[in-house]
C-alpha cells in the first residue's frame, strides 16, 4: 500500500508513499512519455509500460515494454501491435498470471481496438471481434470470473467474457452517451465505476455471465 509507480519518459517507484523516488528505467521510451502502465498483481517484479496518444507526433513513440525483474531491465514487446497507426491508452494484467495481458488503442480502424497476449507479450491475438469503430480508452479484468472484461469507449462501455465467444455486448443502459476514460472494479460492493469526460462519476452493479 505505500508502493507508487510514475510514468514520464522513464518509469519511476516510490516505497514511502511517494516521499522519494528511484528511477527504474534508462531512456525507455527517448523524447516520448509514458502513458499507460501496469504492474502484475500476483508478481510486482513484472511491470509493462506503453508510450500513448498524446505523443503521436513523436516519431517512435508508440511502443509496449516489460521488465520482469522489476526495471532491472526491460524489452520491448510491441511486435505484433499496430501501434503505428493506434495509440495504446491501457493495459491490464491478469490477477494469476503475469504473463497474461490486454491492451487497448485509439484509433479509428475497425479491426485494431483490444489484443491480449499469453505469453507476457511474445505474441498477441486479435480480440476486437464485434467492437464499434470508436476509439477504446481503458480496460480492467473483473476478478473471479472466466476472464470477464470491461472496456470504456467514446461511445460507453462494453463486456466479454469466455462464454461469449469473443464477442462483446454494451453495458451502458442509463449511462450517458458519452466518453469513458477509466473503469474501476469495487470489489466489495461489486460495483462497476466509470469516469467520463463532461459527464462525472457513474457506477453500476457488475455484470453477472449466465454462462
Amino acid at each position: 500500500h505505500s508502493t507508487l509507480y510514475a510514468g514520464f519518459n522513464d518509469v519511476f517507484r516510490s516505497d514511502d508513499y511517494g516521499s522519494t523516488w528511484t528511477q527504474i528505467s534508462t531512456n525507455l521510451s527517448g523524447n516520448a512519455y509514458i502513458e499507460a502502465m501496469a504492474v502484475a498483481p500476483s508478481n510486482s517484479n513484472y511491470i509493462y509500460a506503453g508510450s500513448g496518444p498524446e505523443v503521436v507526433t513523436v516519431a517512435g513513440c508508440n511502443s509496449l515494454y516489460k521488465t520482469t525483474d522489476g526495471g532491472a531491465s526491460w524489452t520491448t514487446i510491441s511486435a505484433g501491435l499496430p501501434l503505428s497507426n493506434a495509440p495504446l491508452t491501457y493495459i491490464a494484467v491478469k490477477p494469476n498470471d503475469p504473463n497474461t495481458l490486454w491492451v487497448t488503442l485509439s484509433n479509428y480502424i475497425p479491426s485494431d481496438k483490444v489484443f491480449r497476449s499469453t505469453n507476457g507479450g511474445a505474441t498477441w491475438i486479435n480480440v476486437t471481434d464485434n467492437l464499434p469503430n470508436v476509439p477504446v480508452n481503458c480496460i480492467v479484468y473483473v476478478p473471479n470470473t472466466p476472464n470477464g472484461l470491461y472496456i470504456g469507449t467514446d461511445i460507453g462501455v462494453f463486456y466479454t467474457d469466455d462464454y461469449m465467444g469473443g464477442t462483446w455486448i454494451s453495458f451502458s443502459t442509463n449511462l450517458p452517451n458519452v466518453i469513458v476514460n477509466e473503469l474501476d472494479i469495487q470489489t466489495s460492493s461489486g460495483k462497476l465505476r466509470a469516469g467520463t469526460f463532461g459527464r462525472g462519476l457513474w457506477e453500476t452493479p457488475i455484470y453477472v455471465s449466465s454462462g
